[in-house]
């Protein structure tokens, strides 16, 4: 029974990869042929098993009659027939009922493994189905439908109610319950409000058609570990036709748990609403403002636009910014198309609303700059020739990129496709190298002036004491960018950029208002569709089955993982254990080359070995004995601790494990070594 078991659970293993439906299926058919052939005639194994079992009790029976012989013959054992039988009766009894209840319990155990593998895998219904009809041969307690194993009443297989609402269909999960997820699974102290984030973004369901899902999505901003829920969503061929039914729900609740708070395991929460990020279309959308291309356009200040060449620009730097009061009164009439239901709540109307630097910078900024290198005028295009020696580089470097980067860096040849974390990392961490020597001298020092304040404005070590003076660097390379590429280039996007460093006065490092974990969480929404049919009926009832997932709470995981015996070890060190690697919140290292490189103490080292005596955790490792700048323009970037690194000292040095203050990534180009500091989380 337990090898059945186990392989049962080798095969739920197998199946857990974040992979394509076929290829999930062709290893779930593998892996399952695998395991039946191990445990292939069971026939045979019960009728061993039971022809031994046969075996024993005659023997029992043999022993008892030979144990009676000898009551009858000797005095001095005081043992009867009945005694005996009696007490292998209650020992087979025993026996029975434990091996009863352990497979009870292995049962119980893989029906649970089960339900969480097809749930956090989004296995549809019709495969968990069928492979429950293959193990119910082996295991016939297990459920022989998915509905059973999910847990399915008469409530949940009723009719989803959902709304007719602005032209479309929506479906309230609501706020409250979100953030009970949210709670019961933290440590939020009671005394502190909750910090309600909302996103709010369009997304697209098929290629063939218009359908498309509008969810409001939530995250608690003082919970640090914590995933974005499902507040609502809407569907329909189009986004919604009146922003106040489609947010009706949405303010209505919000209304009341401001006024009651929230409720959960007997403690009552005060909650506020402290930002919306949105993309600028959506932003525009929910506020009721004008576009981007509206000639008063910008949500952040009151510059009019110029339209020149056909495109809207907003060419100004320092205009009047525009403040809570002034919008909530309309002061400037040619901005807004109409009233929003979020002046009905407590947000500031435009610090509360920040700009998102995924969209405005990575997918808006970065890329238009390298479309314009390699498709722009041609006084400022890149020949061929140069574009393939950057493409070289770049591949170059995929080598060299920690792990924490999911996306490697790929040939500009692939740049239509590239993901807003391929042009993070183009924009912090490769670009600088990428374009050194093969640009114009005013288009990389262009460049440099974005790719620092960004680091600076990233980064929670850098961005509250730099802040100021990171918005200066952007104002300087708005400026620039007109001069370099053409006014008629200076787009909301680049413009917008001027207004970042505000952000981080308000919300802190920019990583705090961006909308990467959102993307994520609605990259997740779309896996959840099986068929055209009903998508948001779909959509409903999958997430009400991972109802305890919504909103997951990740602990804080600071540990220490994968012993060895490997070494090196200081010499003063007796005993102690050896660790591979050290996973923390937003990185991991081990003692591999690209994941080793650490900022630590007041030096650049590269780990060695990690170590843990008694309650005490150490990092042994070299440092490098020469730290020169990478760069001096915009400033010298030893200030900001990006060097030119060389010589390892060969002594081995150790701090405690906590004397590390960030992961670095460590960047060859030709025999120069670089190392830059991570500025993102995550």
């Amino acid at each position: 029974m337990l090898l059945v078991y186990f392989s049962c659970r080798n095969l739920l293993m197998a199946c857990t990869n974040s992979v394509s439906r076929w290829t999930r299926k062709r290893r779930t058919d593998t892996e399952l042929s695998r395991v039946l052939n191990e445990i292939s005639g069971p026939d045979n194994t019960v009728d061993e098993r039971f022809e031994s079992d046969i075996e024993t009790s005659d023997q029992d029976t043999e022993t008892t009659s030979q144990l009676a012989d000898y009551d009858d013959c000797s005095a001095t054992v005081n043992l009867s027939t009945h005694d005996i039988q009696d007490e292998l009766s209650s020992q087979s009894l025993d026996h029975s009922d434990s091996e009863s209840c352990s497979a009870h319990t292995d049962v119980e155990s893989l029906e649970a493994e089960l339900s969480s593998w097809a749930k956090h895998n989004f296995v549809s219904h019709t495969a968990v189905t069928a492979l429950l009809h293959i193990l119910h041969k082996i295991f016939p307690s297990l459920p022989k439908d998915s509905r059973t194993l999910f847990g399915y009443t008469a409530s949940t297989n009723s009719a989803v109610a959902i709304k007719n609402v602005a032209g479309g269909k929506y479906y309230h999960f609501g706020i409250a319950n979100g953030l009970a997820s949210v709670i019961s699974a933290s440590t939020l102290n009671v005394t502190e409000p909750i910090k309600l984030v909302i996103n709010i973004d369009g997304l697209p369901l098929y290629r063939s058609t218009a359908a498309q899902f509008w969810p409001i999505l939530g995250k608690v901003a003082n919970c640090e570990y914590s995933d974005p829920f499902v507040i609502g969503i809407y569907y329909g061929n189009s986004k919604p036709v009146d922003v106040s039914a489609y947010l009706r729900d949405f303010v209505e609740e919000f209304t009341v748990l401001q006024s009651s708070g929230v409720v959960c395991e007997s403690n009552r929460y005060s909650i506020l609403l402290t930002a919306v990020v949105c993309d600028t279309p959506a932003r525009s959308f929910i506020k009721n403002v004008k576009g981007h291309t509206g000639y008063f356009g910008c949500d952040k200040c009151t510059q009019e636009g110029d339209y020149v060449n056909g495109r809207m620009t907003f060419p100004e730097i320092d205009a009047h910014l525009r403040t809570d009061e002034s919008f909530r009164t309309l002061c400037n009439e040619e901005h807004h198309l109409g009233t929003t239901p979020f002046t009905d709540l407590p947000i500031n109307m435009i610090s509360g609303f920040p700009l998102d630097y995924m969209h405005a910078v990575c997918l808006g900024v970065v890329r238009k700059i390298l479309y314009l290198l390699l498709k722009g005028p041609l006084e400022i295009r890149l020949g061929r020739q140069t574009i393939n020696r950057m493409s070289q580089r770049l591949i170059a470097f995929s080598h060299q990129v920690p792990l924490e980067f999911g996306r490697k860096p790929r040939s500009l040849d692939y740049l239509e496709r590239w993901k807003a974390t391929e042009l993070r990392q183009f924009l912090l961490y490769t670009g600088m190298f990428c374009l050194r020597g093969l640009v114009d001298e005013s288009v990389y020092s262009n460049f440099m002036l974005l790719s620092v304040s960004m680091s600076v404005l990233l980064s929670p070590r850098l961005c509250h004491t730099y802040c100021d003076y990171a918005g200066e660097l952007l104002k300087i390379f708005v400026k620039n960018f007109g001069n370099i590429y053409g006014k008629q280039n200076l787009t909301y996007n680049v413009h917008a950029i001027v207004h970042l460093a505000g952000e981080v006065k308000v919300h802190g490092p920019l990583d705090n208002v961006a909308g990467f974990e959102f993307e994520n969480c609605l990259g997740k929404l779309k896996k959840l569709i099986r068929k055209p049919h009903a998508p948001l009926q779909q959509v409903v009832r999958r997430l009400s089955e991972r109802s305890m997932m919504m909103g997951v709470v990740h602990s804080a995981v600071n540990e220490l993982r994968k012993e060895h015996t490997e070494g090196p070890v200081p010499s003063n060190f007796g005993s102690c254990i050896q660790y591979k690697e050290y996973r923390c919140r937003d990185y991991r290292i081990t003692r591999s080359q690209k994941d080793s490189c650490v900022l630590i103490g007041r030096s650049v080292g590269i780990v060695r070995n990690l170590l843990a005596v008694d309650r005490d955790k150490f990092v042994v490792y070299q440092k490098f004995s020469r730290l020169e700048p990478c760069y001096d323009y915009p400033v010298d970037s030893t200030q900001f601790e990006v060097y030119r690194v060389d010589r390892l000292y060969k002594d081995l040095l150790y701090l405690p494990l906590h004397d590390i203050r960030a992961k670095c990534v460590m960047v060859s180009v030709g025999s120069n070594v670089f190392v830059v500091p991570f500025a993102h989380c995550g």
